[in-house]
């Protein structure tokens, strides 16, 4: 699941995903559920997406499907009941703001286990690189702010935008992970930027943490990922 946030907020970003509802009832096994939950904050548009789907013992046991979709809830607000290709149940969240994402899961026997993620466990992010840039030079992105830790991560891409209302057409191009000893410099060399055209484009940087859960579920374990975003726009010559 590494990177799987990362991935999924650069999506997000540059085009809307919709996905449908709908899933078949069936009754709770009566084994413990691991906790699978993400929350993205975007800086830049003010907002929040949280998503949790959840499986029997561990990360790759069945995927749990709940009879009753209300014992699932963020901030006390039941989720589209969103379902993935597969089928899968899946459950997303699309909040105003950049609150903290409290989690609640009722089991079985009623009792309820509540788990957090908020804004202050990614620090502060700043994006610092020229408005003007040119694709014959290599290209430097400086993010500013909280040091690494050993389950962060940083990436950056840039996304052409084409027209005036700024819809994104794929990625052009992208770099993942600092490569500078300091962890705070991403570059995109030649090779990179000989493949732009000039234009305007948005430079994405997001920043991802893995936290523990704060209650688990008996045995089984889980994980929460959380990131951070913010966009800055830049010309192309």
């Amino acid at each position: 699941m590494k990177n799987s946030l990362i991935i999924s907020a650069m999506i997000a970003l540059a085009a809307g995903v919709q996905l449908t509802s709908g899933c078949k009832k069936q009754d709770l096994l009566p084994a413990p559920i691991y906790q699978s939950y993400q929350v993205h904050y975007s800086i830049t548009r003010n907002e929040t997406r949280a998503d949790a789907f959840f499986n029997y013992m561990n990360i790759s046991g069945l995927r749990v499907t709940f009879p009753d979709q209300k014992v699932v809830r963020a901030n006390g607000d039941t989720s589209l009941d969103l379902k993935l290709t597969s089928g899968e149940q899946f459950f997303h969240w699309e909040i105003g703001g950049t609150p903290e994402v409290v989690f609640t899961l009722t089991r079985r026997d009623g009792s309820i286990l509540t788990n957090k993620a908020n804004r202050t466990m990614m620090g502060e992010l700043e994006l610092v690189m020229d408005s003007v840039l040119y694709v014959s030079d290599t290209m430097r992105a400086r993010w500013t702010g909280t040091p690494l830790s050993q389950t962060d991560y940083v990436a950056i891409s840039m996304n052409r935008v084409y027209d005036s209302v700024g819809l994104h057409s794929g990625t052009s191009g992208g770099f993942f992970g600092p490569d500078s000893e300091d962890g705070h410099l991403c570059t995109f060399d030649y090779n990179q930027t000989s493949k732009f055209h000039p234009g305007t484009y948005d430079v994405l940087l997001v920043k991802e943490r893995t936290v523990p859960l704060q209650q688990r579920d008996g045995e089984a374990g889980g994980t929460m990922q959380v990131s951070i975003s913010l966009v800055k726009r830049v010309v192309v010559k």
